[in-house]
């Protein structure tokens, strides 16, 4: 009979930082609950202050050079995806990241084998960008999942989605748009493609120098951090897990400043750019003046900006910091101000975490979106109706004024609809969506023991949720062999009839 005692899950999360880490705390936590020990891999001074029910943390790469890492960020926040140069910037980005591969491979192989060649946890949860342990869970056959942002090519591809899932430009399906608005999206993920192949090469080569049977994949399971309804619903393997949104059901309070500026205002716009977004003083500037104008007009009686420093020359620093109804703080306890009932406009870059977390909290989004899934998350908002786009390069004051003020003046109560709508679903999804990710890996987990040990031969078995379409050629999956013999079996039965000929 199967053991159900507690199992060791390693957790890989390097590349991504605490960004990646804090959702899949979420993961952890209810397997923790289920009775597994959960330990952790990453990068050097990113596994400090985890929670209690971390049993250990391995140190699997160094540090990102501050200088490197700043400039890839400044790099890839002006890159636009239409254009072949943010397309090779964005490249360039992926190319940086892949450099940790080696390291991590080498120092995380001792630690998922012992000595003995013989895995030392049940299963890994690993991050996307951190391949190195996926390929090692290949290598000591070790049954594993991936998390995501969003879902993405090629895994959310459907015939209805346009261009490369997760990566459109301006519209999320095919539904309602333009022949133009197609042939735009399908241009446009092509190009990709096209600029994306050095990178593409590149890690190839690079799992081939480290790995003797090269990148071969198999079913895993695959995790996504949203949720169907805020993302578009399509039909999907069994193995593909909307578990989102990841977000805590506790976060750090209000400091007492915070605290203050709020109970004296009924109209507050929070303001943030991520942790890792630059912002360039121009770009400031127009931001600075669009919530100058919200405020003078009265839509707004506060602002609150998490921003490390103020890069507004153009209109001085002293000016900004000298406004009593705007507050510039460096830190800011961002679940604590988004579920203070005074917010009413979040002004944000789209990023997962804190869309998810505005979603949680109810919190209509001004979304200006820099890199990565970051537009699609804006389109996201778009078509649920709890938010608007303005363009990092192309956006006027008199823009993001209007748009800002349809969503706070909200004439017909539509806004406050959508926003009631989501959040219900979010708080719903929020509780489900862990221990749905939990259950599911404990599925994989069992699966993969007992047909691993099989009488009748190791995996004699298919993984129990992996599609039979999975195991069969492109022609026979597709049924190219039988209509291409189709209508040679017409034409005879044809001539039988022709010839009266009985068969």
């Amino acid at each position: 009979m199967a053991s159900f005692e507690e199992r060791n899950i390693l957790v890989v999360v390097a590349v991504g930082r605490r960004t990646h880490i804090t959702p899949l705390l979420e993961v952890c936590r209810a397997l923790h609950e289920l009775g597994h020990r959960v330990s952790f891999a990453g990068m050097e001074g990113q596994l400090n202050n985890l929670p209690g029910f971390v049993a250990e943390t391995f140190t699997v790469c160094d540090p990102m050079d501050p200088t490197k890492d700043a400039a890839i960020h400044q790099r890839i926040g002006e890159a636009v995806a239409s254009t072949r140069q943010g397309r090779k910037d964005l490249a360039s980005a992926l190319m940086f990241f892949d450099s940790f591969y080696p390291d991590m491979h080498q120092r995380l192989k001792p630690i998922v084998a012992r000595d003995d060649k013989k895995p030392a946890f049940d299963f890994i949860l690993a991050d996307f960008f951190d391949i190195a342990a996926v390929d090692l869970a290949l290598e000591f056959d070790i049954p594993y999942a991936t998390c995501t942002p969003q879902l993405s090519f090629p895994q959310g591809q459907a015939s209805f989605i346009p261009g490369l899932a997760g990566l459109q430009q301006n519209i999320l399906t095919t539904e309602h748009a333009t022949l133009g608005q197609r042939v735009y999206e399908s241009w446009v993920a092509f190009a990709f493609v096209i600029d994306m192949l050095p990178w593409i090469r590149s890690r190839i080569a690079m799992r081939k120098r480290l790995n003797e049977a090269g990148p071969l994949d198999r079913a895993h399971l695959h995790f996504t951090n949203s949720f169907w309804g805020f993302d578009t619903p399509r039909a999907h393997s069994p193995l593909l897990c909307q578990i989102g949104p990841l977000v805590s059901q506790t976060w750090d309070p209000l400091t007492p400043e915070l605290s203050e500026f709020l109970e004296k205002r009924s109209s507050v716009a929070y303001v943030s750019f991520g942790t890792l977004a630059t912002l360039p003083p121009s770009r400031a500037t127009k931001l600075w003046l669009t919530l100058k104008a919200l405020l003078k007009e009265g839509h707004l009686d506060g602002v609150i900006w998490s921003l490390k420093r103020i890069p507004a020359p153009e209109k001085g620093e002293e000016q900004i910091k000298s406004n009593g109804n705007i507050l510039i703080l460096p830190w800011v306890p961002q679940r604590a101000v988004l579920a203070h009932p005074a917010i009413r406009l979040f002004l944000t870059h789209a990023g997962t975490g804190s869309t998810n977390e505005a979603l949680y909290h109810g919190n209509a989004m001004l979304c200006m979106p820099i890199h990565g899934d970051q537009n699609a998350c804006a389109l996201r908002t778009e078509a649920n109706g709890i938010g608007l786009r303005i363009d990092k390069h192309t956006f006027t004051v008199g823009e993001a004024v209007h748009k800002a003020k349809i969503l706070l003046q909200d004439v017909d109560g539509a806004v406050n609809a959508d926003v009631l709508r989501m959040q219900r679903i979010a708080v719903t999804r929020a509780t489900s969506g862990p221990r749905e990710a939990a259950s599911k890996i404990q599925e994989v987990m069992y699966d993969h023991e007992l047909r691993r040990s099989h009488p009748k031969g190791k995996h004699w078995r298919p993984p129990h949720l992996e599609l039979p379409s999975e195991r069969m050629g492109f022609w026979k999956r597709n049924n190219i062999d039988l209509y291409t013999i189709g209508p040679f079996i017409a034409v005879l039965q044809g001539l039988a009839s022709l010839f009266h000929i009985r068969y």
